[in-house]
């Protein structure tokens, strides 16, 4: 008997030269393998970019805004309405552009009963790292961050070193995303 929900490839794939000088280019390595994917006409249904997931901290100021001009009154009010401050660095952005509304809205469902609070926004503007190839392949995508350098004062400094990160957050938030993989692979 053939199933109503035919089985779903999963990849795990880690990409080199994600970094300047590569990042933005042809070489980037997630570019190389979403331009691949279109080639061979692969129906990704959705790609997960992790990003910078282990700084946490719940002191007042920790947390600047990622946006270039601030966040809208609207998106501040939704965000409290998560039982996130915006700037307290204690939360998990999941970020997506318009076409990948949908399957953000579907990962956030699976994903946010997390103890870390989440917060799903459509940010096109956020084209921070291997995400958006998917993005200019026209593939759904979304970016699971701590938000980085909008929070994090070590990012890309000697100073960002294993004794900074929160492995009782990093080890829960992989729990919950191998739980919202499976639920959305059902």
């Amino acid at each position: 008997m053939e199933s109503e929900n035919p089985p779903r490839n999963i990849r795990f794939v880690a990409y080199t030269s994600e970094e300047p000088p590569h990042f933005t280019n042809e070489s980037m390595g997630s570019r190389v393998h979403a331009q691949s994917c279109r080639k061979n006409g692969d129906n990704i249904q959705g790609m997960i970019c992790l990003e910078s997931l282990g700084y946490f901290t719940d002191k007042p100021g920790s947390q600047e805004l990622p946006t270039l001009y601030g966040m809208p009154e609207e998106t501040l009010t939704y965000t409290r309405s998560r039982g996130i401050e915006p700037t307290v660095g204690n939360y998990i952005a999941v970020v997506g552009d318009e076409q990948s509304a949908s399957f953000l809205a579907r990962f956030d469902d699976a994903f946010s009963r997390h103890p870390i609070p989440t917060l799903p926004l459509v940010m096109p503007e956020m084209r921070f790292s291997d995400h958006l190839c998917y993005w200019d392949e026209g593939y759904p995508a979304i970016m699971l961050t701590d938000t980085a350098l909008f929070r994090n004062p070590n990012y890309h400094k000697h100073t960002d070193t294993v004794e900074t990160l929160n492995f009782q957050a990093m080890a829960s938030i992989t729990e919950n995303l191998v739980s919202a993989i499976k639920k959305l692979c059902s």
